[in-house]
């Protein structure tokens, strides 16, 4: 059974933790902070729109080899697009980290 606190993307290989902001620029961008608070308080960190709530799953974030960022349906689309060649997305970068 999943903890409460526990937060699972769709293509995460494991929970959400801040640590995984580790292997992104977030905190040297300044924007970490921002990141852990979004998502702690069930907003995207791309667009601050709401997570979904379970039984439905976040979409994990491309920006770490892990995916365990979470983050909505519709940014996840965005990044899929961006990833398979279509360029920056209009929503661009999770809140301005680069891997």
């Amino acid at each position: 059974m999943v903890e409460e606190h526990e937060l699972h993307s769709f293509s995460g290989t494991h929970s959400w933790h801040p640590t995984v902001l580790l292997d992104t620029d977030a905190h040297e961008a300044g924007t970490a902070d921002d990141i852990i608070d979004n998502i702690a308080a069930g907003r995207c960190p791309r667009c601050e729109g709401p997570l979904p709530d379970p039984p439905e799953f976040p979409a994990g974030s491309r920006i770490t080899q892990c995916r365990s960022i979470p983050i909505c349906g519709r940014c996840g689309s965005d990044e899929v697009y961006e990833h398979c060649g279509g360029g920056a997305s209009r929503r661009g970068l999770l809140a301005g980290v680069s891997r």
